[in-house]
């Protein structure tokens, strides 16, 4: 019930109104002047008397520490186990025999290109003579559908690097032919995210029969209406009221990402259309010369044909709808997207880091506590080898022949690549089979890897003989301090003030080889509520010759690596 609803609610009384009116005035003001002081007694509390809950640490046990952070992210999974491939393998193949599926072809990458790929099928599937058909191979180009808003918004992010547009500026700024009173203002990142409430499919098919038929409903062509202009879209859009307000929840629209490929092309202002866009700034730099969005540019010859929808290679989706759905790529390609969007290296990588880590995360949780909507991404938590939750940043494309899924774990930076034609619809389910088959070798490769640059007893001793001592252990998909003595002084016992003191878990900043002790709030760490807040709080608690008292970095390679904690000036080496 709105508030309007409770002042003209039937049966109340007009003083009652006006006293209930003034009552819930004034429960949100108490409400909001209680949560503010919380807010502010809990920073006061909790951040800035830092040393004060120090003190109290002899009050309870320091519990279990369950603030598991986890390995930093790898710069390349540069080895595959070649028995799991195998394994990989015969999975697919038998998979493959599937006879809805007429074309499969599948990728892992990382940012220095692809660890496994796999083709089988053909790519003629319409044809009835085997010589006809031919057989599918990297640069087989498959129809993308809805994975062409990858690239779409690829391009978004693009142009925000470059400052041509910013992901909270509104629609209107750059599309003013489209409606925005105050019940439209809807900004770019909400087209991007489905938050914009856009209509899933303008304009909508008249659908004479309902409600005993569904003749007409779905998504152009399938309703009877042809692919839209630029001028029927915005018509249609500015003729329907949105699903639901902006910002209330992701409703999936192929009409958003149309618009969203409108705004590219008009904050970038100096090219004619979304295809002329693209092919500037990622096909044309990647090299991914069988992508575009005219099956007459690419050759025809090339274009797998699924035997259940063969009249799918053919739709032209229009400039207005090729955002949407309207991409052609290849396995070859999409693997030299991924490993741009993958690198680390400044001088490779499409993106700039900082765009990379603001789009791989969620915006929008879902009720099953397992999917989200992120920018673009369709995202679904993973628990890995040790139980830590990983999200798959993942976008699928689905028509009646042609089924592709794109799929990134940035956890351990790497990506699948699924690419079918045919009947068979579960590009999800293939996807999760390759992710659910290959991950744990990833996990014990990382693992060994980590052992091997930071696991073991690290000393040092300085000219007055006050040595320095810091114990590193690899468990449970985390590092792990042990021990922390510098210059002669016991970390652990003067941060945790117990003789018996705890392990503490070390956290990647996310720069190369730098690495913090989280020793959170010790008196609350892990209490019931707290979970990884505390350790939030406390990352940051003082500095000592201008460098944070609880950081380490690494350098160098093999028996003349050192460890280096800055607040000392020490230099620490293996024993």
């Amino acid at each position: 019930m709105s508030t309007s609803d409770l002042g003209c609610a039937k049966g109340i009384p007009q003083s009652s109104k006006t006293s209930l009116a003034q009552a819930k005035a004034f429960s949100w003001r108490w409400l909001a002047a209680s949560l503010c002081c919380g807010c502010l007694l809990a920073l006061l509390g909790d951040r800035y008397r830092w040393s004060k809950l120090l003190s109290r640490s002899h009050e309870r046990p320091l519990q279990r520490l369950l603030c598991n952070h986890p390995f930093p992210i790898p710069t390349e999974l540069s080895v595959a186990d070649p028995s799991v491939l195998a394994v990989l393998e015969r999975q697919l193949q038998g998979r493959a025999s599937d006879e809805r599926i007429d074309s499969l072809s599948v990728a892992i990458v990382t940012s220095s290109g692809s660890l496994f790929e796999w083709n089988h099928g053909v790519v003629k599937a319409n044809e009835t003579s085997p010589g006809q058909q031919g057989k599918t191979d990297r640069n087989t180009i498959y129809r993308l559908i809805s994975l062409s808003k990858l690239i779409t918004t690829v391009q978004t992010w693009i142009l925000s690097d470059r400052g041509l547009l910013s992901w909270t500026d509104e629609v209107s700024k750059y599309i003013h032919e489209l409606d925005n009173d105050d019940n439209r203002p809807m900004t770019i990142q909400e087209v991007a995210s489905h938050l914009a409430g856009i209509p899933s499919n303008m304009p909508p098919g008249p659908m004479p029969g309902w409600p005993y038929s569904l003749e007409g409903a779905g998504e152009p062509p399938d309703n009877g209406l042809p692919f839209p202009t630029r001028e029927s879209l915005l018509q249609a859009i500015n003729s329907h009221s949105l699903t639901v307000p902006p910002g209330s929840y992701p409703v999936y629209s192929n009409t958003g990402f149309s618009i969203l490929g409108m705004v590219n092309v008009a904050a970038d202002g100096g090219s004619e259309n979304h295809d002329a866009l693209v092919q500037r700034d990622i096909f044309g730099p990647l090299g991914m010369s069988s992508s575009g969005y005219h099956i007459s540019q690419l050759g025809k010859s090339k274009v797998a044909i699924p035997s259940n929808a063969p009249h799918e290679a053919d739709w032209d989706f229009l400039d207005a709808m090729n955002p949407s759905g309207g991409c052609f790529s290849t396995l070859a390609d999409l693997i030299k997207l991924m490993q741009g969007l993958l690198s680390q290296d400044p001088n490779h990588r499409l993106l700039s880091g900082h765009s990379m880590r603001s789009w791989m995360r969620p915006l929008y949780p879902w009720y099953d506590d397992v999917t989200e909507q992120g920018i673009l991404w369709e995202i679904r938590k993973y628990r890995n080898t040790w139980g830590q939750t990983q999200r798959l940043y993942e976008k699928y494309g689905q028509s009646e022949g042609y089924h592709t899924a794109l799929s990134i774990n940035p956890s351990l930076n790497y990506g699948v690549i699924v690419l079918s034609t045919g009947s068979y619809f579960d590009t999800l389910n293939l996807t999760m089979e390759v992710i659910q088959t290959v991950q744990p070798s990833f996990d014990l490769f990382v693992q060994a890897t980590m052992r091997h640059l930071y696991e073991g007893r690290w000393l040092s001793t300085d000219p007055d003989g006050k040595g320095s001592e810091i114990v590193l252990s690899i468990a449970g998909g985390s590092m792990w301090a042990e021990k922390v003595v510098l210059n002669g002084s016991d970390i652990l016992r003067l941060v945790q003030r117990k003789n018996k003191t705890e392990r503490v878990p070390v956290w990647s900043t996310g720069r190369p080889e730098e690495f913090r002790f989280a020793f959170g709030l010790p008196s609350e760490n892990d209490q019931s509520g707290h979970g990884c807040l505390l350790y939030s709080f406390g990352m940051d608690i003082g500095y000592a010759k201008g460098a944070p008292i609880n950081q380490m970095t690494f350098s160098g390679d093999d028996a003349d690596r050192t460890l280096f904690v800055p607040s000392v000036g020490d230099k620490l080496r293996r024993a």
